[in-house]
């Protein structure tokens, strides 16, 4: 064998392939998975289509020549990945002005990437697993989701509606310092 199978990484859907160089006369070849026999596989070259979880594991072939001389090539390990999967997010919220704002997923630890939108418009620097708005304003109001993404591609949350009501009317104290000398009253 001059060149032995590879390992490969590929997402769920894709195509995963594996390939051996052997020199010798009358070659034949037989690919195994976890060391059971794959029906048909009798080329130097495995061409898995349409990959699912299950295909995930450890390949290798045995070659036979003239002679009935054997040789298997080394173990290549063939990984699946799949695009993130939602495992839990924020619900939709009630606020009123000047409350702080916390939305939250929770995704497959499979995920790269995210990115916080609010009605379907990309927030600038909002691209972690949760999004802050310490001091909420009226303008903060709408359909908020997250959409998180790895190589293989990229799942969106659910909308999540948030609405923020005005200050309830009446009077307000809001006090700069800590504390207040009346003097003599």
């Amino acid at each position: 064998i001059s060149s032995q199978p590879q390992n490969r990484i590929t997402c769920v859907g894709s195509t995963a392939q594996f390939s051996v160089t052997a020199s010798g006369t009358n070659l034949t070849y037989v690919w195994r998975k976890n060391g059971t026999v794959i029906q048909d596989s009798i080329a130097s070259t495995l061409r898995l289509e349409n990959v699912s979880v299950n295909d995930g594991g450890e390949y290798d072939v045995v070659i036979k020549g003239n002679c009935n001389s054997q040789i298997t090539s080394n173990k290549a390990t063939l990984e699946i990945s799949q695009k993130p999967s939602m495992i839990s997010q924020s619900g939709n919220k009630t606020l009123t002005v000047g409350d702080s704002l916390i939305l939250s997923v929770e995704a497959s630890s499979n995920t790269d990437a995210y990115q916080w939108k609010k009605n379907n418009a990309v927030i600038s620097g909002a691209t972690s697993k949760k999004y802050i708005i310490p001091s909420i304003a009226l303008a903060d109001s709408g359909v908020y989701n997250c959409v998180m993404s790895n190589e293989c591609g990229e799942t969106k949350c659910d909308d999540i509606l948030v609405n923020v009501l005005p200050w309830k009317s009446g009077p307000s104290i809001v006090l700069s310092q800590n504390t207040i000398d009346f003097g003599v009253v």
